[in-house]
């Protein structure tokens, strides 16, 4: 495009979209600002057809959570969390669910215009009738009486050149409301303001860094410097209503201030002078509600205009486009804007609006095509590019049920696809061929056979007129001689046609082909250089050599039904074919290898592929795969210059713009400027990749925590909790807007565990009944990109209980001596007393004496180094739940647990780190146990007894099977001599229903028993009484 020369308005009726893409250029990087076609009389040129796609907008409305379906304003906090101002109140969202906010003005006024957030943490609403709220800390402050007016339009927050922070308030009728170190002060008309409705704030700094104030009025601008007393209104605009600001960069390091306003579109303010953008112009509108700027690579990229009634403009410097409900925009009433980085949690644009709730714009996604306008989901069956001999780009959709279509210059245009009046609307396939200097469009039907439409004419070709074996037309493919003579290959249910020098010849099984069912051709939907090409059935592969068929042998393949064939170049010049199933995956075969070398992906391989059903293959620019499944599209990057390597595989779906994740056979091309376009059953869709934003930025992570008891609190770093107050809940949110379904976070509690969790998509961690000790607590984020974030910490303390303190063992012996000498002065005064005087006394003693010794027994029941029951313990609870049992009539059940190679393992590591073994394994176990009075004891050495009263013997194997899986997921490394390369344990499961003729040493000697044929079996496996296997090592299939 030629640089802009003076203004021009836009024709008087011209369709929308046709207005969205004329080519006026508002040149952002230039110091004139005017704009205009290529130069007068200029034909402007060919509408490209991916411009008229429709953008992906994720909406979210009241039933989304959202307090109100009109958003007045949009802001993100310290933390990271979006706010909305509302109709009906304030709401933050962390990517997951939106929370309402209710301020003590409620009942006054709910209605929340703005919304400020400031670097203190503080959040301020500014509200229709009820004056300001700012929340801080948890408690709220009010202002209103301070206030000039009641309602408040905008906020905004600076620092003054002495580091003080301002908060800023325009209200309505009563001018601008400065609070400054706890006191407010108003400026009004007679301070300098145009008008004391007052619509905007723009705090900003002059060149010489002096902070200064822009105010948007209802008749103009004014501007306040700091230091002085009184704004100085701007007399270049005219008196007109200002209701946006934005300030951008500009490449030469300058500064622009755009002026929002309505009814006179955008004004642009560059080194002192202004400019004007309106609907002549191309804006949608000229009533303007708000402004925001999208950077790329630190440079503004595009300017977004909302308005009252057009939609969304975006701005650049190659001109304006308009965005508006015809292209996918919820609401053409835009009220608010707000540009986020992917580092805020996404790259992209908020739109709040009248009636249509909050919508996310993300620029470089998949844009949207509907061919049929009155059926905008119809599945879309080919998509084809065409070029006309001016250059101009046309793109044809074939549909099921719709019939044909095409994309021109912004208008779509139908097609009679039928015969003597009987028209298929479900179109399979197209191509385009020349033959004879004369282009020609083919058409595949799924009823009609196929037909060829070249000078305006159509003809049609079917089984009834002898051409094809079927009229079902599954794909179609062209290969051109060498001597420029063209042959059509038409693939159909029932075989394989060729048309060749004006005559029709049929093929099948019969002359070589694997399946009469003809499903895709390589190079596909292309015409050939060569004669020899790729054929995929129903039951098989076959490759036509230019004089015969040939079937290939596909023995890798769990499916034979190739969908879909690509041959591409890897990145070392192999020639590699990819194949496409329905439903065995993806195979890709390197050609020229002997033998033949294959490599299968499904969902199960590694990398896995989102689903195993593949509809179509293309290739960009790059050499990525990019192939339509059941569940988006999956695009393959070879991570090696050799090809052979592993591939890095990722997904789009919905959530990038997809009408649908389910794709159509054969539905897909690249276009020639390199955008990929697929057909789903939903609609089409195409993406650019030379327009696509890498996320490579770690997203914030916010974390939280609660001490759970009568009366919960929230946990703060470095608090000390008392041994009553033990039980902690911590919540966290990676605060990521896109696709954040698929965070994953991993936590350790250090102090408790040695090692982060696995990755997993829980957003909670419970610890109840932590021991005494120091603990921080950790969490990692990480987004749908692989993005990570982490870790955040957050420290604290748990205090002993007092009978594990050193100064309660001081009060025990003090305790003791106080007894023994109360009791000897008690005999000495034993004469002076009755003998019941004495004897109570006596008795007090004694008591104090037993409690003591109860606590001490207490503490002899546990294992010292792994703080489990021990042997003596065990000995007493099994004799107690055997006589229970036998009471009750109920099962026992005995687990024995044998650490495997636990020796070898001592010898290796050293006594240290055996005993940190044994710790970890006990407390392991005992936080596996699933009931109340399970339990676990410590039987000598590195073998534990578990107890499990009341339990079937099916129900202690799984215990058992559970125990064992958990102590080698702890993934602690162990010696040569365990063949799995970690610690294991093995298991040995008795049951017995107890009678007065059997004693408990039956069911240990049985348990023992069990053990022993677990550990000559190899380890790490479950053993019951019976001696048949049951639930075992991790080769059983379970």
């Amino acid at each position: 495009m030629t640089a802009p020369t003076c203004l021009a308005p836009v024709p008087a009726r011209v369709p929308a979209h046709a207005r969205r893409l004329r080519p006026w250029v508002v040149a952002l990087v230039a110091a004139a600002a005017c704009l205009a076609p290529g130069g007068a009389g200029a034909a402007p040129p060919a509408a490209d057809p991916y411009e008229a796609g429709r953008y992906a907008f994720r909406t979210w409305r009241d039933a989304d959570g959202l307090p109100h379906n009109t958003v007045h304003s949009i802001a993100l906090d310290r933390n990271g969390f979006l706010w909305v101002g509302t109709q009906d109140g304030a709401a933050f969202f962390d990517g997951r669910v939106w929370t309402p906010v209710v301020p003590p003005t409620r009942l006054r006024s709910n209605f929340v215009r703005a919304i400020l957030t400031t670097d203190d943490g503080s959040v301020w609403l500014g509200t229709q009738a009820a004056g300001l709220a700012r929340l801080a800390d948890g408690a709220w402050s009010l202002f209103a009486a301070e206030l000039p007016s009641q309602r408040v339009n905008a906020l905004a927050a600076q620092r003054r050149r002495d580091g003080a922070q301002v908060v800023w308030a325009a209200t309505h009728g009563g001018g601008v409301a400065r609070f400054l170190d706890g006191s407010w002060t108003v400026f009004d008309t007679g301070s300098g303001l145009p008008a004391d409705d007052v619509w905007a704030l723009l705090p900003t700094t002059d060149d010489d860094g002096t902070p200064v104030l822009w105010a948007g009025t209802q008749n103009g601008l004014a501007v306040l410097r700091d230091g002085e007393h009184a704004f100085r209104q701007e007399d270049a605009l005219p008196a007109i209503s200002v209701n946006s600001f934005l300030e951008t960069s500009e490449d030469s390091g300058s500064r622009a201030l755009w002026v929002g306003t309505y009814g006179g579109g955008v004004y642009i303010r560059r080194r002192g002078a202004w400019s004007h953008l309106n609907r002549a112009s191309g804006l949608a509108s000229d009533y303007v509600t708000s402004l925001a700027a999208v950077r790329d690579n630190g440079k503004t990229a595009a300017v977004w205009v909302g308005t009252d009634g057009g939609g969304l403009s975006r701005v650049t410097g190659q001109g304006i486009d308009t965005v508006d409900a015809d292209r996918g925009l919820p609401a053409d009433a835009v009220y608010s804007l707000l540009a986020t980085t992917a580092a805020e949690g996404v790259d992209g644009l908020w739109i709040g609006m009248r009636n249509g709730g909050l919508a996310l714009l993300r620029e470089g996604q998949w844009r949207r095509f509907s061919p049929v306008h009155d059926r905008p989901e119809l599945p879309v069956t080919a998509i084809l590019e065409r070029r006309g001999s001016d250059g101009r780009a046309t793109v044809w959709f074939g549909t099921d049920g719709g019939g044909l279509a095409h994309l021109a210059d912004g208008e779509w245009h139908r097609h009679d696809t039928g015969l003597s009046g009987s028209a298929d609307p479900i179109v399979q396939c197209l191509m385009e061929t020349e033959e004879q200097g004369q282009r020609a469009l083919w058409v595949g039907t799924r009823h009609n056979g196929v037909g060829r439409l070249a000078g305006g004419r159509w003809r049609w070709f079917s089984r009834r007129t002898g051409a094809l074996p079927n009229d079902m037309v599954q794909a179609l493919h062209a290969t051109r001689g060498s001597d420029g003579a063209t042959t059509v290959w038409v693939g159909t249910r029932g075989g394989l046609a060729r048309y060749a020098g004006g005559r029709w010849e049929q093929f099948g099984p019969a002359d070589g082909l694997p399946s009469g069912s003809i499903l895709s051709f390589a190079p596909d939907g292309r015409v050939a250089s060569g004669q020899a090409f790729w054929i995929g059935t129903a039951d098989g592969l076959a490759r036509w050599t230019g004089n015969a068929f040939e079937t290939v042998d596909t023995t890798p393949l769990s499916n034979n039904a190739i969908q879909c064939l690509r041959e591409t170049l890897g990145p070392g010049g192999q020639r590699f074919l990819w194949l496409g199933t329905d439903g065995g995956g993806l195979a890709r075969l390197e050609v020229a290898a002997t033998p033949p070398r294959w490599l299968v992906l499904t969902d199960e391989s590694d990398p896995p592929l989102p689903n195993n059903t593949i509809y179509a293959l293309v290739e960009d620019g790059a050499g990525r795969l990019y192939a339509s499944t059941n569940a988006g599209v999956a695009r393959l990057a070879a991570t090696a210059p050799d090809g052979n390597a592993a591939l890095a595989i990722e997904t789009f779906t919905v959530h990038d713009g997809l009408p649908r994740n389910q794709g159509v056979r054969g539905a897909a091309m690249v276009d020639r400027r390199g955008r990929i376009w697929v057909g789903t059953v939903g609609g089409a869709a195409a993406f650019d990749p030379a327009q696509e934003r890498a996320d490579r930025a770690p997203k914030r992570l916010w974390l939280s925590a609660t001490v759970n008891d009568a009366r919960p609190a929230r946990l703060l770093p470095h608090a000390t909790l008392s041994y009553r107050r033990n039980n902690v809940t911590f919540s966290f949110a990676l605060l990521s807007y896109f696709r954040e379904g698929e965070n994953r976070y991993r936590t350790q509690l250090a102090g408790l565990e040695d090692t982060p969790s696995p990755w997993t998509s829980a957003a909670l961690r419970e610890y109840a009944a932590l021991p005494d000790g120091t603990y921080v607590f950790r969490v990692w984020g990480r987004d749908h990109a692989g993005n990570v974030t982490g870790p955040v910490e957050l420290p604290f303390t748990v205090q002993p209980a007092p009978w594990r303190s050193w100064w309660f063992t001081l009060v025990l012996l003090a305790l003791a001596a106080a007894a023994v000498h109360g009791i000897v002065r008690a005999r000495e005064r034993a004469h002076l007393r009755r003998e019941h005087a004495l004897e109570a006394l006596v008795d007090a003693r004694t008591r104090q004496l037993r409690e003591a010794n109860e606590i001490l027994v207490d503490l002899s029941y546990v294992d010292p180094l792994t703080g489990v029951a021990n042997r003596r313990r065990f000995d007493e609870r099994l004799d107690a739940e055997w006589r229970r049992a036998l009471r009750s009539g109920t099962p026992l059940s005995l687990v024995m647990v044998d650490i495997d190679h636990f020796k070898a393992l001592n010898d290796t590591f050293g006594h240290q780190r055996g005993d940190e073994c044994l710790r970890q394994v006990a407390q392991t176990l005992a936080d596996s146990l699933p009931r109340v009075g399970d339990s676990v004891a410590r039987y000598g050495g590195e073998e534990f007894a578990v107890i499990l009263p009341a339990t079937q013997r099916a129900g202690a194997v799984k215990v058992a099977e559970n125990l064992r899986r958990r102590i080698e997921a702890l993934g602690i490394p162990s010696t040569a001599a365990s063949r799995f390369g970690v610690l294991t344990i093995s298991c040995g499961v008795a049951t017995l229903h107890p009678t007065s003729d059997r004693t408990p040493d039956e069911l240990v000697h049985l348990a023992d028993a069990a053990l022993y044929r677990a550990k000559q079996a190899g380890g790490n496996t479950t053993r019951a009484d019976d001696g048949e296997p049951t639930l075992a090592s991790p080769s059983a299939d379970l």
